[in-house]
């Protein structure tokens, strides 16, 4: 179980890199404001996301239970806070 579980946690890990990659690339492309602010707050994510994978010796209940929390605050905020910023953004310039 152990092993099932250390590939999702990496594939979460690395599918969040490739996300957020491209979806720098694009904001640094339209030269988008919010930039640097949504730059750091995909770095806090990658930070916490380490800190939780070697925090927890075991990927147990608990485990699962608080990730699970930490990823769905983080994808509400993020999604309907600085990702809704740099959609109305991309929107603005898209009618210009």
């Amino acid at each position: 179980m152990r092993d099932v579980d250390d590939r999702v946690f990496h594939q979460l890990f690395e599918y969040a890199e490739n996300h957020f990659s491209m979806e720098e690339e694009y904001m640094i492309k339209l030269n988008f404001p919010g930039t640097e602010e949504h730059i750091l707050a995909h770095d806090k994510f990658r930070a916490e996301l380490k800190s939780m994978m070697q925090e927890f010796t075991s990927y147990d209940e608990l485990f699962r239970q608080a990730l699970s929390e930490f990823l769905s605050e983080w994808l509400k905020g993020h999604i309907y806070g600085i990702d809704k910023k740099l959609e109305e953004f991309i929107l603005k310039s898209s009618f210009k």
